[in-house]
């Protein structure tokens, strides 16, 4: 016998259910089946192991992890193309170039780097190495833009770095982090745009392509 907590009395309840007591003459028994109780199995299966969830779409219930839930794309990961081949995209956001000017230094009749650009060059390899970027192997096109610099008022400063000064200064820098030589380039786009930002600022694309 359990007591009944709806009238106080001691009469039968059915065992496994949230039950009320009979009406007279026993004609109805009320049960609540199955209802959800506070740590039961039942209040967690909308869950999955890893703290994900599942989606009710007819009864085929998909796993839904959250990692992947919030997963962006990145860099290094490798979408497929019209072929159906998968290409490996290289997607940064670096600091605004240096001037080409100020970037190369003569020193015995050739080209050195200053110590400007050895500065952004290695600022260059930290952003790729914190977003997991490898140098790759085979062919490669690059794409820029070239981000303009934001004045206090918030519009574009009208005092830009040339498209090929940026674009000469960006594959030197990329270089060792998105590929190992400037020589693996055989597509390049370049174009100037987007909303201006503190400082400015250089987009990068570098793709594989499928050429030998």
């Amino acid at each position: 016998m359990r007591t009944c907590k709806a009238c106080g009395g001691t009469k039968p309840l059915e065992k496994g259910f949230n039950a009320v007591p009979r009406k007279e003459g026993g004609l109805l028994l009320q049960i609540v089946q199955n209802l959800p109780q506070q740590g039961s199995p039942a209040k967690a299966r909308g869950k999955t192991r890893g703290g994900g969830s599942r989606r009710d779409d007819g009864g085929k219930a998909a796993r839904i992890h959250p990692r992947r839930a919030r997963r962006l794309p990145d860099i290094g990961r490798r979408p497929v193309d019209a072929t159906g081949r998968g290409m490996r995209v290289i997607r940064l956001i670096l600091p605004y170039p240096v001037s080409a000017n100020r970037y190369w230094r003569i020193w015995r009749n050739r080209a050195v780097r200053s110590a400007e650009a050895a500065a952004y060059k290695e600022t260059v390899r930290r952003i790729a190495q914190g977003a997991g970027a490898m140098p790759s192997e085979g062919f490669v096109a690059v794409r820029l833009r070239l981000i303009p610099k934001a004045n206090k008022d918030g519009g574009a400063n009208k005092t830009v770095i040339d498209l090929d000064n940026a674009l000469k200064v960006a594959l030197d820098a990329l270089q060792g982090v998105a590929y190992h030589n400037d020589r693996q380039v055989r597509r390049i786009a370049a174009e100037y745009g987007g909303e201006p930002v503190a400082g400015g600022g250089l987009a990068v694309e570098v793709g594989e392509l499928d050429e030998k």
